[in-house]
């Protein structure tokens, strides 16, 4: 009776692990997924703020039309400029 009741108590252990398991592997994966479409977005406009950044238009203009903030622009440039990319 005993050992039939262990049994029964691992298989249920057994199986909540595994759901355990699943449910990790998805959150992560989730996470992972918009850790790298966050990149990517600043990849995009990092390329804009490039593009924008021709000696005719303020870092508040830039951050304007590509909708961050002038902060942002301004800490962008200053990683090219010490050649951080």
């Amino acid at each position: 009776m005993k050992d039939k009741n262990l049994t029964e108590i691992l298989t249920r252990i057994e199986r909540e692990l595994i759901i355990i398991s699943i449910s990790l592997c998805l959150l992560i994966g989730e996470k992972i997924k918009q850790t790298l479409e966050e990149g990517l977005d600043d990849t995009d406009r990092k390329i804009q703020v490039y593009q924008l950044t021709d000696d005719t238009r303020s870092r508040r203009e830039i951050a304007k039309i590509i909708g961050i903030s002038h902060n942002t622009v301004q800490g962008w440039w200053n990683q090219w400029f010490l050649g951080v990319f």
